[in-house]
This record gives C-alpha cells, structure tokens and sequence, in this order.
C-alpha cells in the first residue's frame, strides 16, 4: 500500500510539474523578523540546587516571495536564517540551532486547475488539520515535503495529502533530543470538512491518518478522528476526537485523545473573555499486556503551557483562560493549567518537537500528578505589523516527580515585525 501511494504521488507531482512554466504576472515580497529573548530557571531538572538557570536571546528572520504566474499558477519560496544573538557557531550538532539557514517554503500551487474546483500544492509547505489538534501550522515552525490536493465546494472541503517530515524542520530549540525517541513521519491524509454559515456558524469533520515512521521503531498508526467546532458572536465550542490503531513494533496500537472546550466573549467594556478546556490523550499502564495504548501525537505543535510544554500523550490537562482589553492595542491574559498522568509510568512529560520543549526531568511513575501551571501574558500591538509581547510561565511540580522538586519559571519577551 505504501509503495502504491508514493507511486500515485510522484506521477501526480510530475504531471503538475511538466505544466509549471507560465508568464510572471506579479511578485509579492514579504518577511518577517522575530527576536525572542527567554530567562529560565529550573526547566532542565527542577532543582533549585543544581545553577541550570539561564537566559538566551533567539532570532528568526524570514523572506518570502509569492510569485504569480498565468493560469492561477503560484510559485512561493520562503528562506529562513534561524540563530542565537552572540553564537559563533554556523551549523546545527546534537539537536541544537545555534545559527542556520533553511527553506521551510518551496511549493508550486495550482488553483483552480482547469477551471475546475481543484488546486493542488506541490512541494516544502506548512500543514494543519482542523484546530491543529494533530498536525498543526502553529508558529510556522514544522514543513513537510508534500502533496496536498484541494476541492473546494459551497459546504464541502475535502484535502488529500501525502507528505514526509522535513527532517531539517524536527527540532528548532537548542537542547538534544536524545532523551526522546526520534520520528521520521511519512503522512497520508484524507480530510473532509462541512460548513454552511448560511444554516449555523457550525462546522463538522472527519479524517483519516495513515503514518509510516521512517525509523527503526517500527511505528505505523492508522488515526481516525472526527471534529466539530461552533462560533457564534457569544459562544464557541470545540470538540475532537482521534483514535489510532495500527501497529508500534510488535505490539497492536490502541490509542485514543480528545480535545473539547468552550468560550464566551462578553461585549461590555475591556472586551473579556472566558475559555475552559479539556485535553485527553491515552498512556500505557502495562507495556507487557500486548497492546501499545500510549497515543502517537505525530505534529503536535500547541503549547498546553510553556513551561511544562507537554507531549501529548499518557496526559489529561484541564485549563481555564481569561483575558481582557483594556486599551485597544493591549491585551492581558492568563492561562492556569492542571496536569494528570493518565497512567502512573517513569517518562519525560516535555515535548521536544516544540521550540521550546519545556520540562525535561523524567517522572518517577509512582503518582499520576504532574503538577499545575500559570501563564500571564500581555501583548502590545504598537503597529498592524509590529507587536510585542512578554510572558510568564510558572510551573510547580507535583508529586509524579517525586516530593523535593523546585518550582519552574520561564519568562520570554518578542518582539514581531511583519510585512
């Protein structure tokens, strides 16, 4: 099956390709220019006698050139030079950025193909599925080499895609990932989505997920999900479910995560807001029984709390949110997150696929609590294309790392410029 579908992808990418030569019609240039400096303590291992803290300054600069061809024809490239304010260092060793260059863009798009309601995009690009529960396009940190065939209908959207993890894309934070087994994603998609704002601002979906670990773990889930969110100008909802099957190993996949929530926006004066969520992905208790029950998160790249930064898997997160207005230009917000393991197991809760992978100590795998985060953020847009914010995340352990741990902090101001 696997071969059949990289063979219907390579004949479909060259018969798109072989009619890729057109008249320039226009060219936009944009960019963006994005300096992060981060201070933190106790990430690393949660011990306030051991001097991990430290700060860093980091710095992402990106062009992109869209160029637009006849025959609804785009050309998108978009280069990156990625590093550390000071760093000597022009390469990429042991999982760290340090200073690099990178095309996380190069895909030609056909839209509209003969006249039809099909476009196809072929080549480097971002992804996302749904709210970015499973495959996410968040901060424009992870590519894929790709095939992503569109039909867009009046309440119809359906996405079929064939992609492979750009392997340069992995990992953009500074620390090894050694701790953490590697994934070298082949992805198969087919995606379907229904909206008709004309009946109710709801939409409905449902999704099917083949994946082939390209390392020798022997990973190759099949996820079914299905998803349905409702926006009104109040009230919004949100609910997913995915569930894999498959095989890791020798061993059968049994795996399930949910993602559901609500919010309301009040229109009274500094414009509050209130959100509650839920975030469920199954762990596995007897790693002897013959099942694999621990959910593969594949391109999961939400942040459920920066300092903990969890992987999503062997987890519930309960979260509460609020922020206001109270100017135009600024917005306050705090997020307070409660994390449970949902099997009592010895592992590394951190997501190292995050720029910043968050908590890195193992816990014991004798308590199932992790521990409680709060999050205060205030951002100020100065500019539509200039914004700034800071951000305080502060997490305190729970017993899941045993009864002595330290308290971690992390405070991490940006600025963002765009145009």
């Amino acid at each position: 099956m696997n071969k059949l579908l990289r063979l219907v992808t390579f004949i479909v990418a060259i018969s798109f390709s072989l009619n890729a030569f057109a008249v320039l019609n226009n060219m936009l240039v944009s960019g963006e220019l994005r300096t992060r400096a981060y201070y933190q303590e106790n990430v690393a291992d949660l011990n306030d006698a051991v001097d991990d803290d430290f700060g860093r300054i980091e710095q992402r600069v990106r062009l992109g050139h869209d160029a637009e061809l006849t025959d609804g024809v785009h050309v998108v490239i978009t280069g990156e030079a990625t590093g550390l304010w000071g760093s000597q260092d022009s390469g990429v060793s042991s999982g760290s950025t340090e200073g690099t260059g990178d095309l996380p863009e190069g895909y030609v798009d056909f839209q509209d193909i003969r006249t039809s309601d099909w476009s196809a995009r072929i080549g480097r690009q971002h992804l996302n599925l749904g709210r970015g529960f499973l495959i996410s396009d968040n901060e424009k940190e992870i590519s894929y080499d790709a095939l992503l065939i569109t039909g867009e209908f009046p309440t119809w959207t359906i996405n079929l895609v064939a992609a492979k993890l750009a392997e340069s894309q992995i990992l953009k934070g500074i620390r090894s990932r050694s701790l953490v087994p590697d994934a070298d994603w082949n992805l198969y998609i087919a995606d379907v989505q229904w909206r008709d704002e004309n009946i109710m601002p709801l939409g409905l979906g449902a999704y099917v997920i083949y994946a082939e670990d390209d390392t020798d773990l022997g990973r190759e889930p099949l996820v079914l999900g299905a998803r349905a969110d409702y926006t009104g100008e109040i009230w919004a909802a949100w609910g997913e479910v995915a569930y894999e099957t498959g095989d890791v190993g020798s061993q059968e996949l049994d795996a399930i995560a949910v993602d559901v929530g609500a919010s309301v926006s009040l229109a009274v004066n500094w414009s509050p807001k209130l959100k509650v969520g839920y975030t469920y992905a199954s762990g596995d208790g007897d790693p002897a029984s013959g099942d694999y029950e621990s959910f593969e998160p594949l391109g999961q790249y939400r942040y459920y709390g920066h300092s903990l930064s969890p992987r999503m898997s062997n987890i519930h997160i309960f979260n509460a949110s609020a922020s206001i207005q109270p100017h135009e230009l600024w917005n306050v917000a705090v997020d307070y997150y409660h994390y449970i393991q949902d099997e009592k197991v010895a592992g590394i809760v951190g997501n190292p696929l995050l720029t910043d992978p968050g908590i890195m100590k193992p816990t014991t795998g004798l308590d199932d609590s992790i521990g409680d985060e709060v999050d205060v953020s205030v951002t100020y847009e100065y500019t539509d294309d200039v914004k700034a914010q800071i951000l305080l995340a502060y997490f305190m352990p729970g017993d899941a790392y045993g009864t002595e741990d330290d308290d971690a902090l992390e405070i991490r101001g940006e600025i963002l410029v765009s145009f």
